[in-house]
C-alpha cells in the first residue's frame, strides 16, 4: 500500500486505554525508512482517540488497533 506521495505506508499497532489515550504502540509494518517510521510513531502517540464504548451499557474497553500512517 502506498501513501499520498508514493511512499509505502507505515502500519502502527496502538494500545488505547478506556479513555482513548495511547498507552503503547509499535511499528507492525515498516515503510522501509526508519525516520518515517519514527515520525509515524510520534504522530500517533500524541493523538487522542474516542473512548472505547461497549454498547449502550456504558462499559468501556481497552483495545489494540492497527492504524495506517500515510502522512509526512
Amino acid at each position: 500500500m502506498r501513501g499520498n506521495q508514493g511512499h509505502p505506508n507505515v502500519l502502527v499497532r496502538v494500545w488505547l486505554d478506556d479513555e482513548g489515550r495511547v498507552r503503547d504502540l509499535k511499528v507492525r509494518r515498516s515503510c522501509g525508512d526508519p525516520a518515517r517510521d519514527d515520525r509515524a510513531l510520534h504522530a500517533i502517540a500524541v493523538k487522542q482517540f474516542p473512548r472505547g464504548q461497549l454498547g449502550s451499557g456504558g462499559g468501556t474497553s481497552q483495545r489494540w488497533h492497527d492504524l495506517t500512517y500515510d502522512g509526512d
